[in-house]
């Protein structure tokens, strides 16, 4: 048993420092344990509106992706959320959650961040395919943020770069996600993917 933290609260309570902070590094904890109803949600992926100088932020991709199953979906409108405050410069984003986003990856046990072993054989990441007939979430992922291009002149005029900090081997670089990299490239968003050390491949969190 443990106390579900809850996200927008947690942000709430630094909330002081709003108007003078420009660097943040957010960590809440795994997804897992986040709590709350749908109207937390909402208020989590606006919690950082209001920090007037931020520049630099590093907070859950949880927060504000509905692509990762932990904000409320709504499919007439599927968005990523782009409550970020008009100076940010850098927003890096960090997976949360252990699961694989590409089925191709489901039950892989990871030998490093190029190789997986699938049943009985080691196979490089760069030749599976994603399963292009069936739904993949990270097809999803990438065309919600894909979507910043959107907000980018109007809302978040100085925003460079994007990161995303994952566990290796999370999902495949397809070409359906090098297609949605490539308008935030052409619309000066630079994309980098940074893989989480493994310090020892055969424990069970990256089966």
């Amino acid at each position: 048993m443990y106390d579900p933290v809850r996200i927008y609260e947690a942000v709430s309570s630094i909330a002081d420092v709003g108007s003078t902070l420009v660097e943040l590094e957010f960590d809440p904890g795994p997804c897992e344990q986040w709590g709350g109803d749908h109207v937390d949600e909402f208020h989590q992926s606006t919690a950082f509106l209001y920090f007037r100088k931020l520049r630099r932020l590093q907070a859950p991709l949880e927060m504000f992706s509905q692509a990762t199953g932990k904000m409320l979906r709504d499919d007439m409108a599927h968005n990523f959320y782009t409550n970020f405050p008009p100076t940010l410069e850098e927003l890096t984003l960090v997976v949360t959650c252990r699961e694989p986003f590409h089925q191709a990856l489901e039950g892989a046990y990871v030998l490093s961040s190029d190789q997986v072993v699938l049943e009985d054989r080691t196979v490089n990441i760069s030749e599976l395919d994603c399963k292009t007939e069936t739904y993949e979430k990270a097809h999803e992922l990438f065309g919600e943020l894909s979507r910043l291009t959107v907000q980018k002149d109007r809302r978040l005029p100085v925003l460079r770069e994007l990161h995303l900090l994952r566990d290796p081997c999370q999902w495949l670089h397809c070409e359906h996600v090098k297609q949605d990299i490539r308008p935030l490239e052409e619309a000066g968003i630079a994309v980098y993917v940074h893989d989480r050390q493994i310090e020892d491949p055969v424990q069970r969190n990256y089966r």
